[in-house]
């Protein structure tokens, strides 16, 4: 589908029309579960076969991101991450395990949002990225095992807690960071396990 808008790129320019490409603009009944079942759905498959994924939201604060990501209680007002846990918990292979771990990207700095929360007045502790030649990993990252939908969204709900927000002209709680939430399934019989990232991107006016 294209889409038309109308950008300038400073005060002073003229407004210039531009046509944008996407692979599926959804209307606005579309529901929660029409996103999930078209965005995340087929990246639950293929975690269910041991193939890594990635889905991210985009847009300016008060676009919706962290709703479709959360979404609002149960029923249909669901988001992505507790559809995904449930389908997840469901259809996992027996043996099969789940963990969570969650990271916030601030001012190129990363933080470890599952780690112990600091004591009151002390600074949260950067982590240390390291480079293995093929991939970067964080050795000190928190992973939390999880057995339940309440489990997985007590965890994500604590990690939120900790996330950097300011208060912007559109949300008085506007997200200043970027929030990685990563669904790791170990896989049994020794086969590699696969990972599923749930990215929650800032706000991305300036």
């Amino acid at each position: 589908a294209s889409v038309s808008a109308a950008a300038a790129k400073s005060k002073n320019d003229s407004f210039k029309e531009k046509e944008f490409t996407f692979s599926r603009v959804f209307q606005e009944d579309a529901t929660q579960e029409d996103l999930y079942f078209v965005a995340a759905q087929p990246l639950v498959d293929a975690l269910l076969v041991g193939k890594n994924g990635l889905l991210f939201t985009y847009g300016v604060s008060s676009a919706g991101k962290s709703y479709t990501m959360m979404g609002a209680g149960d029923g249909e007002a669901q988001g992505i991450v507790p559809r995904v846990l449930s389908v997840l918990l469901e259809r996992a292979a027996a043996g099969a395990t789940l963990a969570l771990t969650c990271i916030e990207v601030h001012l190129e700095n990363v933080y470890d949002l599952l780690a112990a929360e600091p004591k009151r007045g002390a600074r949260r502790a950067q982590m240390r990225l390291k480079d293995n030649g093929t991939h970067i990993e964080l050795p000190s990252l928190t992973s939390k095992p999880i057995g339940s939908v309440e489990e997985g969204i007590e965890q994500i709900e604590r990690a939120a807690r900790q996330r950097t927000t300011t208060e912007t002209a559109l949300n008085k709680t506007s997200s200043r960071s970027h929030m990685v939430l990563t669904i790791e399934m170990k896989m049994p019989d020794g086969r590699p396990s696969a990972t599923l990232s749930l990215v929650d991107l800032a706000g991305s006016e300036r």
